[in-house]
């Protein structure tokens, strides 16, 4: 399979199952928790930790020699985060905390998928070809978000809710398939990446922070943004 082929099946693949895990998880937190307090605790929780974490991740992942792999690993530890969820409702047990602390490491490692997509194709596609594959690739996320939404509401009216959250563990084990037949020639390594991976997470902070005092200016709109998510979460 081409390497445009494996990121528009497996892109299509991973937000087709994600929408699943998306809308189950509501439904699942709504039905076993009945106050609706608990959605606005349950988005909160996982808002906020985009919201700190967003930059050092980035620089993680730029800092990252081996994109395949870590699109790989992240991709596999996502289906283990499913996996949890999955034993949670299938043997109902009813812990809210363990609930949401599943929820967050999914959004956490899943969040990486994107981006590090968006990084491989700027490497192994020429300028003509990256128009096509990102607009592809749109496409490929609107379908999926779409067609998952119809079919879990759907299916959530006769099946256990588990059975979602398993149809998003196979998508990625399916997706994982995928990207190992990714070709991607190996990018050699340069100063930046010498440092420890846990160094160049933390470096992503210093990054914001040297950029903030630059372009000061660009301070209140940072701050209304980080103030206006954490307040809409709930």
């Amino acid at each position: 399979m081409s390497n445009k082929k494996v990121i528009l099946v497996s892109q299509f693949v991973n937000n087709f199952g994600s929408g699943f895990s998306r809308i189950a998880l509501i439904i699942l937190v709504t039905t076993w928790f009945k106050n609706p307090i608990y959605v606005g605790v349950y988005s909160f929780f996982l808002f906020v930790p985009n919201i700190l974490l967003a930059t050092p991740i980035g620089y993680f992942i730029d800092s990252c020699r081996n994109q395949k792999k870590l699109l790989i690993s992240t991709s596999f530890l996502s289906a283990i985060a499913v996996l949890g969820i999955v034993l949670l409702t299938y043997f109902k047990v009813k812990s809210f905390f363990l609930l949401v602390f599943f929820a967050i490491v999914y959004n956490l490692v899943s969040g990486f998928y994107m981006p590090v997509v968006t990084k491989i194709t700027v490497q192994i596609f020429d300028r003509n070809e990256y128009n096509d594959i990102n607009a592809a690739i749109s496409t490929a996320m609107t379908g999926a978000n779409l067609f998952s939404g119809i079919i879990v509401t759907f299916f959530i009216s006769f099946l256990f809710t588990y059975f979602l959250f398993i149809f998003d563990f196979m998508s990625y084990l399916v997706i994982t398939i995928l990207l190992i037949q990714l070709r991607i020639k190996p990018i050699a390594e340069t100063a930046k990446t010498e440092k420890g991976n846990f160094l160049s997470f933390l470096n992503g902070f210093e990054v914001v922070r040297e950029f903030l005092n630059t372009y000061k200016v660009v301070v209140p709109v940072f701050l209304a943004a980080v103030l206006f998510n954490i307040i809409l979460a709930p």
